[in-house]
């Protein structure tokens, strides 16, 4: 029973790190160079945001089913673990904050009004890069240690 336990919580930690590497090292260069030479700057971005927002939240009901998970493969072993609970933790947070944000960028990414390069854009931009280089260094501990 364990060895499955492990084996979902695994495949959970395998979505969110896959799903980020490939969504940060693909789609965003592409998005990126194609907003450069696109005058649909806006639908792009919106597009863009849009992709990130689904990601964002199968990876929060990934990280989600994660928890119980350990909580239940914690009760069959009989040996818990402060590192891996606190990590779990600190990933859910870290999504539903990236969930925040990219409902701020795409807001404004939608209006017309406010400008694409803005800086808000830009620094919540940095925001969610950053976060999201944090989650998959915390999920690729988080796989040690439940190992």
């Amino acid at each position: 029973m364990n060895h499955f336990l492990l084996c979902i919580q695994l495949l959970c930690l395998a979505f969110i790190i896959g799903g980020g590497a490939a969504l940060g090292g693909t789609i965003r260069p592409l998005f990126t160079k194609a907003m450069v030479h696109s005058k649909a700057v806006h639908e792009l971005e919106s597009l863009h945001i849009s992709v990130w927002n689904a990601y964002n939240r199968f990876s929060l009901i990934a990280i989600s089913l994660f928890v119980p998970l350990q909580i239940i493969s914690f009760t069959i072993t009989k040996q818990f673990q402060i590192l891996s609970i606190s990590l779990s933790f600190i990933l859910v947070v870290l999504f539903l904050i990236k969930i925040i944000i990219d409902a701020h960028l795409k807001k404004r990414a939608l209006d017309n009004n406010l400008a694409f390069e803005s800086s808000e854009q830009k620094n919540d931009h940095k925001k969610v890069e950053y976060i999201s280089i944090l989650i998959l260094i915390l999920s690729t501990i988080e796989i040690f240690v439940i190992q």
